[in-house]
């Protein structure tokens, strides 16, 4: 009895493992006034990550867009307001490609229409996501020549029903220096899942954003779950 008991727990483990459910969101953390250029400098390696939750030290690994440059990885567009630029003053960034020469920032802006909850972006997530990984999506905004063209919140949702949601409040940060905001998305996601980027606008009636990445925490490695199930085989025969 005790043997079998183990093995359930086991191929319980495995089956949640994979198991994909509904989806939370949560704000996860910030890069304030391009702190250590970590917001610039996106897709260079030796510049240390304090959100990058792969380790690699890029953010972008699972996907993302920098708008001007085209979408990569499991990142795909589906709309987004209008988009403009790059005009004098708009910060220097990396371009998404890695390696390839640095360049000024595009935007997206709803020309100080006002409003808020305004959908900046709409998109994809190509690739599933399971329930036992984490997929950070980071908003970067503010990298225009006047912090008045930053919105006063950013937030992100899931598309349909029941999908999460989360918005923080980024005002007291707006003032011309490219920011960068972070929100989890836990509990699975399902290939071909939509999301949309969200602002309230500002005093002047403007959201804008200028960059999206994607990165995961990756599952825990078949080796590891093999060791698992070896650790699970000498109880069984120790009780044998």
């Amino acid at each position: 009895m005790k043997t079998n008991i183990i093995h359930c727990a086991f191929i319980s483990c495995l089956v949640c493992h994979t198991m994909v459910h509904a989806a939370t969101i949560t704000a996860a953390g910030n890069v304030i006034n391009d702190a250590s250029n970590e917001v610039t400098q996106w897709r260079t390696a030796s510049t240390l990550k304090s959100q990058d939750i792969d380790g690699d030290n890029i953010y972008g690994t699972f996907g993302g867009v920098a708008f001007g440059d085209a979408t990569f990885g499991s990142f795909s567009f589906v709309s987004a307001q209008s988009q403009v630029g790059p005009f004098p003053g708009y910060d220097t960034i990396d371009d998404s490609t890695i390696g390839a020469p640095d360049r000024q920032v595009k935007t997206t802006s709803n020309n100080g229409t006002g409003g808020t909850d305004v959908v900046m972006l709409t998109f994809d997530v190509t690739t599933a996501v399971l329930a036992s990984e984490t997929l950070r999506i980071g908003v970067a905004t503010d990298g225009l020549d006047a912090g008045s063209f930053a919105p006063i919140t950013i937030g992100v949702q899931e598309v349909g029903a029941g999908g999460g949601s989360a918005e923080t409040t980024i005002s007291a940060n707006n003032n011309g220096t490219i920011d960068m905001y972070f929100f989890d998305v836990t509990g699975g996601v399902a290939a071909n899942t939509r999301f949309q980027v969200f602002a309230d606008s500002s005093a002047t009636n403007y959201v804008t954003h200028q960059l999206v990445t994607l990165d995961v925490v990756p599952e825990p490695s078949s080796t590891a779950l093999l060791g698992l199930g070896s650790f699970f085989l000498l109880i069984r025969r120790s009780k044998s």
